[in-house]
């Protein structure tokens, strides 16, 4: 994606008028395969998108959508902080 956004208006010098970035996102849009891929193999797929490894999901609730994505290394957090804060408990209750 090229980006070119002119912010000359918050400057007084011209130079500065202008601000470009070639920006590129992580994606693997191809396949080596002689068919393509299906349109949800892309489009909700982390990895495919740029998000990374993790849990993608599209939720409804209470009328509102939205997408929400977990990186798998949250979930890891999550899952080695569990561990130990029930390790923690187990010890308090082992010492009365």
């Amino acid at each position: 994606m090229v980006l070119t956004i002119d912010v000359g208006s918050f400057s007084k010098d011209i130079h500065d008028s202008l601000i470009f970035h070639r920006l590129f996102a992580p994606s693997s849009p191809h396949t080596t395969t002689t068919n393509g891929r299906s349109c949800k193999s892309c489009h909700n797929n982390p990895v495919a998108i740029g998000y990374g490894k993790g849990i993608l999901e599209f939720n409804t609730d209470n009328g509102r959508d939205r997408w929400e994505f977990d990186s798998f290394i949250r979930i890891i957090q999550m899952i080695v902080y569990q561990k130990m804060h029930g390790l923690v408990l187990w010890m308090i209750e082992k010492e009365k």
